[in-house]
């Protein structure tokens, strides 16, 4: 498996609607290479209906109407593991972000008929970007499909490859310290998806931890002209506590020479609270996703905000 610089890339986004998720997609939504073909909402730190709700109201203001959203699985395939509920409620509220009510309505398709339909629309192969737990990429898996012929790959940002996980904290009180918080809150989907014979990128902390917000890039994106895109995420910008997860898969997606990719076998494990969704890189085992290891920050952030800040129309 390979990365590849980007021509025009089909995809459909599956989303946990966290503050970085909004970034994320407002960068895709954004780039001249990208066609969107859908928005599916995941389990993770919204609740589903608000971040349906949240996404259309979005597309809406971007006047990104003809997009299609479909909600996934309110709940993980087997454990109860969730965020906060400090946090989960920060996303239903949509972090603060004055949006306009709209009359979008989201789509009756599940992600496994978003993705047939396109593919029998357009024939082209999707790529699925997962920027939240994997458990509605886990289900279009589990439906039996023949999911090789439409999907061409999985662009994932989770997971943590021989350095601590992002769980543990003092604001979760849960003691599991080698997990990546996509994969915990689902470590069955993640298995799921790692044993699937699908090619898989995958963006874990150990590259989003080189790119985290700063109060010299906040200073940065405050001197540019604003668009609509561009005031959103000067807005959820939180210097010195967060880091740019889902954006550098965003970039990443885009623009692959910014990233270190290995080829690794990926083990997750699903047992145990202290150890569900870890990510396990298995010596001498054949490669099952290749890997970003590494990141070029100053390349990140200029790529980030040149097309955020583009002055052409959001539409």
């Amino acid at each position: 498996m390979t990365g590849r610089k980007s021509e025009s890339i089909s995809i459909i986004i599956d989303t946990d609607v966290g503050y970085d998720d909004i970034g994320a997609l407002l960068y895709l939504l954004k780039h001249p290479e990208i066609k969107i073909r859908g928005i599916s909402i995941s389990c993770g730190i919204t609740y589903i209906d608000a971040g349906v709700n949240n996404i259309l109201r979005l597309l809406s203001y971007l006047e990104k109407q003809k997009i299609p959203v479909v909600s996934g699985k309110k709940t993980p395939l087997v454990v109860g593991h969730t965020f906060p509920k400090k946090w989960r409620e920060k996303s239903a509220q949509f972090y603060g972000i004055k949006l306009p009510p709209t009359t979008l309505q989201s789509s009756n398709l599940s992600l496994s008929q978003l993705i047939s339909f396109v593919w029998k629309s357009t024939k082209e192969k999707i790529t699925l970007v997962a920027l939240g737990p994997l458990t509605n990429l886990a289900q279009v898996i589990q439906d039996q499909i023949k999911m090789n012929d439409l999907i061409e790959r999985f662009f994932i940002m989770g997971g943590a490859i021989n350095i601590p996980g992002n769980v543990g904290s003092e604001y979760s009180k849960i003691p599991n310290f080698v997990a990546e918080w996509n994969f915990f809150i689902d470590p069955h989907a993640a298995n799921i998806i790692f044993k699937s014979e699908i090619p898989k990128i995958l963006i874990p902390l150990n590259a989003t931890n080189k790119v985290p917000h700063t109060h010299e890039f906040r200073n940065k994106v405050a001197k540019l002209k604003m668009t609509k895109s561009l005031e959103i995420v000067y807005q959820l910008l939180n210097p010195n506590e967060s880091y740019f997860w889902d954006e550098l898969a965003a970039v990443a997606l885009t623009n692959p020479e910014i990233i270190t990719l290995e080829n690794h076998h990926i083990k997750v494990i699903t047992d145990k609270i202290t150890q569900a969704g870890w990510t396990k890189s298995i010596e001498n085992k054949k490669p099952n996703a290749l890997v970003a290891m590494d990141v070029d920050p100053l390349k990140f952030e200029h790529q980030f905000i040149k097309i955020l800040s583009q002055d052409r129309k959001e539409f």
